[in-house]
């Protein structure tokens, strides 16, 4: 019984103190906008961020393409040989394959 009084005493005498740790621990771990949630969400916002730039010169790369085949037939012919194997009439493709 001597230790529950001692207790109580002490839990009043830093009553404000404790609100204050209980409050603080409360709104940096378990609340719903905590600390670790926001840096969680910074974390997600960063990757789209670098997916954004990645497709977004993943686009510039494919407008000079198609600028280029609008623009010039031979790059036409070039990429239509590369992507899609196409080939003219008196001409034979080898398609040489580095599999183990």
């Amino acid at each position: 019984m001597k230790y529950i009084s001692t207790f109580w005493r002490t839990v009043k005498r830093f009553k404000y103190l404790i609100i204050i740790v209980l409050g603080f621990l409360y709104v940096g771990l378990l609340d719903g906008n905590s600390w670790y949630v926001r840096y969680q969400n910074m974390q997600r916002q960063q990757a789209i961020m670098d997916e954004i730039d990645r497709y977004n010169d993943m686009h510039a790369n494919n407008m000079k393409i198609l600028d280029a085949i609008d623009t010039d037939p031979k790059a036409m012919r070039s990429i239509a040989r590369r992507k899609y194997f196409m080939k003219e009439a008196d001409e034979d493709i080898f398609v040489l394959s580095d599999d183990k």
